[in-house]
């Protein structure tokens, strides 16, 4: 199956890509092609998204509709933060969703992000 990943931020920083995406034991596993070396599994429960990137670039980000909820990032070049995600909306169907959310640093939003992921 292909998936269409498409995130966008409140400084319309956009990121829009699609890859071959394959499911094993209900998590969707496809290639960040926004960053190398880095692989995206995602989980999509009925009220909830989980979100997690294993490569060069790590993250874990869950979205929860009206839950402030720990996440964390991590790259090869040596950054790395804690943060919180706040999800503003949330829109779960059969073939994807899309959510809007706050990232939030130091009880500080530092932006406010839109995310469509869609599966053909």
């Amino acid at each position: 199956m292909i998936i269409k990943f498409k995130t966008i931020d409140d400084e319309l920083n956009e990121i829009n890509f699609k890859s071959e995406c394959k499911l094993e034991n209900n998590t969707y596993i496809f290639k960040d092609k926004s960053m190398e070396n880095t692989t995206i599994y995602l989980k999509i429960y009925e009220d909830y998204i989980n979100i997690i990137r294993k490569g060069d670039t790590n993250m874990y980000l869950d979205l929860k509709l009206n839950e402030k909820l720990d996440g964390n990032y991590e790259n090869k070049l040596g950054l790395k933060f804690n943060f919180h995600s706040f999800t503003r909306e949330i829109n779960i169907k059969s073939n994807g969703f899309y959510a809007t959310y706050d990232l939030i640093i130091d009880d500080n939003i530092i932006n406010t992000h839109k995310i469509w992921i869609l599966f053909n």
